[in-house]
């Protein structure tokens, strides 16, 4: 594919913020398994969203888990306050199911340099930590990590819906599984995305291993090219692909 054609952008999607994707960021992230940045995460997560399937409960749509983008940890553990920023508004309000019927909230977390999945499962309250690097040593870290990104949670909750809250957080059980390993540090992204999209709570429903890890990767770059909402027109020779 020409150089001309893979450096301008994919993906173009307004909402929950403005995010651009260029074919070259695309690339290097789920072909060459390098740099999940959050915007890479954050396309990947919008997919997973609205790969879901919605049921409906007592009349109203419902679905089993929601994806909250990477914004809401980083400004959490930056010490801001999420609950006050539009863009974590727009992920919890601004979406056509009732997020406060989800079992599971699942939040992305940069943790030292490697991307972990936080599944917080509201109806058994349990809090789990899906880590590619897991160890004691990291297991540490995490225990000074959940209880801010709770916190923020909860005032979430609190600001956004009325009657919803959750058990007292010395009343959850933190859970830190250890699936397979991370086999390479640039590879964290694509496990974590992978662990997000498949574990149901107790085990993952796909496993990963070191010869599909590749295909993990490809396979979530082309969600992410079906992106509903995309604004950018993807090149030719991209599009004839779809259409075969």
């Amino acid at each position: 594919m020409p150089e001309v054609h893979t450096r301008r952008e994919w993906i173009m999607h307004p909402l929950p913020r403005h995010l651009v994707l260029t074919g070259p960021e695309l690339i290097q992230a789920f072909v060459h398994r390098k740099n999940h940045d959050s915007d890479m995460i954050d396309g990947a997560i919008r997919r997973l969203n609205q790969m879901d399937a919605t049921i409906f409960s007592s009349g109203h749509p419902a679905r089993w888990r929601h994806f909250l983008e990477s914004d809401f940890a980083m400004n959490s553990l930056a010490g801001y306050n999420p609950e006050l920023i539009l863009t974590v508004y727009n992920q919890f309000v601004n979406v056509d199911y009732s997020v406060p019927s989800c079992q599971m909230l699942i939040i992305p977390v940069l943790v030292d340099t490697i991307w972990c999945a936080y599944m917080f499962d509201t109806y058994f309250s349990e809090l789990h930590i899906l880590d590619p690097a897991h160890s004691t040593e990291r297991y540490k870290l995490h225990q000074q990590l959940h209880p801010i990104l709770d916190d923020s949670l909860r005032k979430c909750l609190t600001s956004f819906y009325q009657g919803w809250s959750l058990e007292p957080l010395d009343q959850w059980k933190l859970k830190y599984p250890q699936l397979e390993p991370v086999f390479n540090s640039d590879d964290c992204g694509t496990i974590m995305l992978h662990y997000a999209r498949n574990y149901n709570g107790m085990y993952l429903d796909e496993p990963l291993n070191e010869e599909n890890i590749a295909h993990a990767g490809h396979s979530l770059m082309l969600e992410i090219l079906y992106l509903e909402g995309n604004t950018a027109a993807l090149p030719q020779a991209v599009a004839e692909i779809f259409r075969s």
